[in-house]
C-alpha cells in the first residue's frame, strides 16, 4: 500500500496478506510505503475486521474507522494547497 493513500485518506477498506515467514534488516520491505506512524500508540485500527487463512497465509479484511476518515488530510510532502479551494473530507462508504 502507498503511504501517501492513507496520508490524504483516500482509503476505506484494507486487505492484507501475512506470510509465516520472517524478513528484515535495515533495508527490509516496509507493508506501507513513505507515510507512517511512529509508534503502536498511534498506530491506524480497522473495524469490521475479518481474518480468513489462505493454505499458510493470513488475509485480515477491514475498513478503516471513524476517527480515521472524519479527520482533515494530511498536508502531502511537497505539495501546495490553493487557499481558494475548500477542504473535501471523503465520503463516508456504506459497509
Amino acid at each position: 500500500m502507498h503511504g501517501s493513500l492513507l496520508e490524504a485518506r483516500l482509503v476505506d477498506k484494507v486487505i492484507a496478506f501475512v506470510a509465516p515467514k520472517i524478513v528484515g534488516g535495515d533495508g527490509g520491505k516496509n507493508p506501507i510505503l513513505g507515510w507512517g506512524l511512529p509508534d503502536m500508540s498511534k498506530a491506524l485500527e480497522l473495524d469490521d475486521l475479518v481474518i480468513r487463512q489462505f493454505e499458510g497465509d493470513v488475509c485480515m479484511e477491514g475498513y478503516m474507522s471513524d476517527i480515521f476518515r472524519d479527520t482533515e488530510p494530511l498536508k502531502l510532502r511537497g505539495t501546495q494547497t490553493n487557499s481558494n479551494e475548500p477542504t473535501k473530507k471523503p465520503a463516508n462508504v456504506s459497509r
